[in-house]
């Protein structure tokens, strides 16, 4: 089944519009699939990030029913969002689909027919193909009226078919440098696992 990246990025979007606050954040005792180093690695295993060594705190998990991981940035000012997410929140497809045909059905998708209209036309949009061990990524930024947006797009197969993933990163107007270069370093923090 072939999935839009376009119906991904409005439910991603709906799930960011919710922002991050303070009381949110999970004690450090309590936040699961996190080591001693601060990567965390997704239930099944075949994805981790790198956060807790840029400064980057653990927000309550599973205010969506997709999300898998949510944190919050650095930031000095209240009530801004600052933040990154996965989610998983498409599942489906061939059960027998390998990695090497899911990254095909990557490489084919374009921005015209799996990005908004209203995100193509802001004037720092970014759309590319990018290879991440072996993964094939749908790379993504853009700012909208009130935030600057980063994603990260992916499908990797399962027990129950192919999940599309999203790593997706929002921060509210204006941004500075600094918030676009740690954004970018949790985001470039994605790796695979070599025994997907």
């Amino acid at each position: 089944m072939k999935q839009s990246l376009g119906a991904a990025i409005a439910i991603a979007t709906a799930f960011l519009s919710f922002g991050c606050s303070p009381q949110a954040t999970v004690p450090p005792a309590q936040a699961q699939q996190v080591s001693a180093v601060g990567d965390w690695t997704d239930p099944s295993g075949q994805f981790s990030l790198s956060y807790v060594d840029r400064g980057w705190r653990l927000l309550s998990p599973h205010r969506y029913p997709g999300g898998l991981l949510e944190i919050a940035g650095p930031s000095d000012r209240e009530g801004r969002v600052f933040m990154c997410a996965v989610l998983t929140p498409e599942r489906g497809g061939l059960l027998h689909t390998s990695q090497e045909q899911i990254n095909a059905d990557m490489r084919r998708r374009t921005v015209e027919a799996d990005v908004p209209q209203q995100w193509r036309n802001a004037a720092d949009f970014r759309f590319a193909h990018a290879t991440v061990d072996g993964v094939a990524l749908i790379d993504m930024s853009f700012s909208n009226a009130t935030m600057y947006q980063r994603w990260r797009s992916f499908r990797l197969p399962g027990r129950m078919g192919s999940a599309q993933h999203q790593l997706t990163c929002a921060v509210t107007l204006p941004v500075t440098d600094e918030e676009r270069a740690e954004v970018e370093a949790i985001v470039t923090s994605l790796h695979f696992s070599p025994e997907r």
